[in-house]
């Protein structure tokens, strides 16, 4: 088998072509032995199209397929080289069969079927001739100017040909426009039935027979009466999503082809929603299914709740049935007034023809959401408890799956298999096993070190395996991009970061940098088919995005997470892609090999627009950039091209709504203060009521109650403000707009308090205005003004703290204290620097000049001690004063130094 060298592409290329002699060996020996045994009759014959990949070629095969699909749609240019010479050895490069060989018959003919397909079949417009002259060694385009003249002509008229295609095909089509809730509803759908779909087809039909003839037997017998929903328990990994998937493929044999199925798989979703939420989505969907033009955004619970009810009376007195899966109800999320009315959607009678299935995993013991909806059930005959996997079943999984591959296990692996199984049942962990069990031969007798014991044992053996095969650098990049992406990463998404990073590349390239700067194809490829099972795909916001499976997270962050600089800078690369701050090109230095700079270097990444046309978001950018930027740290960003840019705003309101934009800000809110940020939240409560019926108005609102406080905010309020009235100019309706304010504001000085203090010596804010420093008798704690929470703790005075001084350039924080020493801390490591102790009283003020070099300390007797930092030495002592010193500063070049005395004495 082929193995994959990641650091040598020359010894890569060396495998590829000593491959590709094999497998041409290996394809003509199929191809004649399949033909021997087509001719002499000893194969069904009946099958004919798909026994015809035996005796066709690929390109043969994918031609033929493409134009049974579109033949208007293909495209094929036929190369003519003039004169060319079969003798030399490069001519076999450019021509089908060489002339000068004794060529199979019946690879002529094919070859000769081929052409007279293509000429019958495709458009005349679509074929193209290029013609070209053969010159000595092949086309070069370095030698000769009409080779080069050749294949410019050549990609032109391919890029011309195809995007005149595309677009003719796109004219074609003109795909209705739909609203864009309903759009949201199609796609959420989809992504729930496609998952659905996976799991089903990820598993035998004889796990959990008798689970899913239970719950059949169930839902038959809601057909005829009143019911209540069915609810499935079990411990995580137990099977629960697997039971459901068989149902929801059951559903149209049991209650025929026209059966409404709302599945809802809670676990995919990146952040899980309301019980609220989910039930006004489940009731919009319905409201779409059954053709009901009624606006329901707007309605309260209780309204909600008797409009859900009108539509089961109705679905219940059809033909149809109603079928609503609920996977993973305890992974709700609860809000602060979260109760038990929430639910009662769930846990009420339910007409005839109307079944509602819900699972709940029973790990997590402080669930209130499984407790609250058990509560509310008036029986239990309609509660199926999911017994965990047994060792006989895990078996009973791993031969049936083996069985599909044409694989037994003999007594000695199944011993084996056993002993693997006694410390985890995970349903994942058996999927492992089974993927290990497959690699065996029958003859091969494993030992106790051959198959691992738990999910956390395959997940790190597979990091430690790959991070050998790979390396740290390579393999510590790519589990933290994913690890922290919102929801996961496409594989393009992946390839730019990866691409983008520089040290990553020079892991790859160690000798010479290639002319095309991108992470290496083959690395990725066979990366990611050895991660295999640990990797999820799952399809949001229109495209296949890849995060860990949620059985090895732990592990991954245990093993990558750990040092706050990298997450810190990955959250910023991610956060840069979306930006499309590498869209041209990113300089690349290595001081190693003597490229100190390289500048223009373009990755090729994939465009990252908010806008990808006027009617289509980047759904990607805006659900990604405003997280990344909130966790890299960079405020500033965030408002910029975030939260406070109205483009932004827009567009978050128009693919998700205006409650999670008012969400975000909590979240933001949550972790960073900003008098800004928190301006525009309160706005956009004051303003839901009228956004939500007319989500164009925003821009006029902001205008009317910002615009008057646009000079107290110069930063971003006043950027805000300018592109709302730019929107308004171009906007091509009609559109009140304020040019004055009539509106109380939403500002409000009071922004955050922190209560917990006692003996309050003083207190200096931080300059991120995230922390504040406090000084508490001899000790100093440093708080996050968000979460109103310690975060480091600075100790080493004796005597009560009387003064502190923070600098901005190297974070260096001073503390004078009534044992008369002076203490120079390092803010990020939380560490003493230096103790000073040069006077014999009290230190009274601190001051540390603009280089930070040089200690200024007021003490008690009014002398004035300049103290050289690095080394302790005493520079000079002013005692131009004859009382206690209030204070000392210096000015902004570190020139002149001030003090001042107390007034009382």
């Amino acid at each position: 088998m082929l193995t994959r060298i990641c650091t040598d592409p020359k010894q890569h290329m060396e495998e590829v072509r000593a491959w590709s002699d094999m497998r041409k060996c290996l394809l003509e020996m199929i191809q004649t032995s399949a033909s021997i045994v087509y001719e002499e009759g000893l194969i069904n014959v009946v099958h004919h199209k798909r026994q015809a990949r035996f005796f066709t070629s690929v390109l043969d095969s994918e031609i033929t397929h493409a134009l049974h699909l579109a033949p208007e749609g293909c495209l094929f240019v036929i190369r003519d080289i003039v004169g060319i010479e079969y003798e030399q050895n490069k001519a076999a490069c450019y021509v089908d069969i060489m002339s000068n060989l004794s060529a199979n018959e019946s690879k002529l003919i094919k070859l000769r079927q081929m052409i007279n397909k293509i000429d019958s079949a495709c458009l005349s417009e679509n074929k193209v001739l290029m013609k070209t002259t053969w010159k000595d060694g092949g086309i070069d385009l370095k030698k000769h100017s009409e080779h080069k003249e050749y294949l410019e002509n050549f990609s032109a008229l391919l890029s011309t040909k195809l995007r005149y295609m595309i677009e003719c095909s796109l004219e074609k089509k003109q795909p209705t426009a739909l609203p864009i809730k309903k759009r949201q509803l199609f796609l959420e759908s989809l992504v729930n039935l496609h998952h659905c779909k996976m799991l089903y087809r990820k598993y035998p039909e004889i796990i959990f027979d008798e689970v899913v003839a239970k719950i059949q037997a169930l839902l038959i017998t809601g057909t005829r009466q009143d019911h209540q929903v069915i609810l499935i328990k079990g411990q995580t990994g137990s099977g629960k999503s697997m039971v459901v998937s068989k149902i929801c493929h059951r559903a149209r044999e049991l209650f025929g082809k026209d059966t409404i199925l709302i599945p809802r798989f809670i676990n995919i979703l990146p952040k899980p929603p309301t019980g609220e939420h989910l039930f006004l989505n489940i009731c919009e969907q319905i409201n779409v299914v059954l053709q009901q033009n009624i606006n329901i955004k707007n309605y309260d619970y209780k309204k909600l709740r008797n409009y859900f009810n009108g539509l089961l009376n109705r679905i219940s007195k059809g033909n149809r049935h109603l079928l609503i899966v609920l996977c993973g109800i305890n992974q709700l999320r609860e809000t602060n007034s979260f109760d038990t009315a929430g639910l009662e959607w769930i846990t009420n009678n339910l007409p005839p023809k109307i079944h509602i299935i819900a699972t709940a995993s029973t790990s997590d013991k402080k669930c209130s959401v499984l407790q609250q909806v058990e509560g509310k059930m008036k029986s239990t005959e309609s509660v199926v408890h999911l017994e965990p996997l047994t060792e006989n079943l895990c078996i009973e999984i791993i031969k049936s799956n083996l069985k599909q591959f044409k694989q037994r296990v003999t007594p000695e692996q199944e011993i084996t298999l056993r002993r693997a199984l006694v410390q985890s049942k995970h349903l994942l962990h058996v999927i492992n096993v089974t993927q290990i069990a497959r690699c065996w031969q029958s003859n091969f007798v494993p030992g106790n070190n051959d198959l691992p014991f738990s999910v956390l044992e395959f997940t790190k053996e597979t990091l430690c395996s790959l991070e050998r095969k790979y390396g740290d650098q390579i393999m510590g990049a790519f589990c933290r991009y994913i690890c922290l992406s919102q929801c996961g990463l496409s594989e393009m998404e992946i390839l730019d970061l990866l691409s983008c990073n520089n040290d990553i590349l020079l892991t790859c390239f160690p000798v010479k940098l290639p002319s095309v700067l991108r992470f290496p194809h083959y690395i990725w490829s066979q990366l990611k088919h050895e991660i295999g099972i640990l990797l999820v795909a799952r399809y949001l916001h229109r495209k296949q995005l890849l995060s860990w499976s949620r059985a090895c997270i732990a592990v991954i962050q245990e093993r990558y997470l750990q040092e706050p600089g990298q997450v810190l800078t990955v959250h910023s690369d991610i956060a840069h892609l979306f930006l499309e701050t590498w869209a041209n090109s990113k300089s690349i230095v290595d001081t190693d090999r003597r490229i100190f700079v390289i500048e223009n270097t373009n990755r090729f990444v994939y465009p990252q627009p908010l806008l990808y046309s006027e009617k289509r978001y980047n759904e990607r950018r805006v659900y990604e950039l405003w997280h990344q930027l909130m966790k890299s740290g960079d405020i500033d960003a965030l408002k910029e091209h975030a939260v406070m840019n109205f483009e932004y705003m827009m567009a978050t309101i128009d693919n998700q709504s205006l409650h999670d934009l008012i969400e975000n800000l909590q979240t933001i809110m949550a972790s960073h203060v900003d008098p800004e940020i928190l301006l525009v939240a309160n706005t956009l409560r004051e303003v839901r009521m009228v956004l939500e019926r007319s989500p164009m108005q925003l821009a006029n609102e902001l205008i009317g109650r910002l615009r008057e406080l646009k000079e107290f905010f110069p930063n971003s309020i006043d950027c805000l403000v300018t592109q709302c009235m730019e929107w308004c100019d171009s906007y091509c309706l009609p559109i009140l707009v304020p040019l004055t304010s009539w509106l109380t504001d939403s500002h409000t000085p009071f922004i955050t308090s922190l209560t917990e203090f006692y003996n309050i010596a003083c207190i200096v804010p931080h300059f991120n205005n995230q922390h504040v420093i406090v000084a508490q008798e001899n000790v100093i704690i440093m708080y996050h003004l968000a979460t109103k929470k310690p975060v480091k703790r600075f100790e080493g005075h004796s005597g009560k703290i009387t003064c502190l001084t923070l600098t901005k350039a190297t974070w260096l924080l001073g503390s004078g204290s009534e044992d008369c020493s002076v203490i120079i801390w390092h803010v990020k490591e939380g560490t003493p620097i230096k103790r000073i102790r040069k006077h014999a009283s009290a230190v009274t003020s601190l001051a540390i000049n603009p280089d930070d070099e040089i200690c200024a300390s007021g003490h008690n007797d009014g002398i004035v001690s300049v103290v050289e930092i690095k080394e302790g030495t005493v520079i000079t002592k002013l005692s131009m004063h004859n009382c206690q010193i209030r204070g000392v500063l210096f000015n902004n070049n570190g020139s002149i130094l001030l003090s001042g005395k107390s007034l009382s004495y």
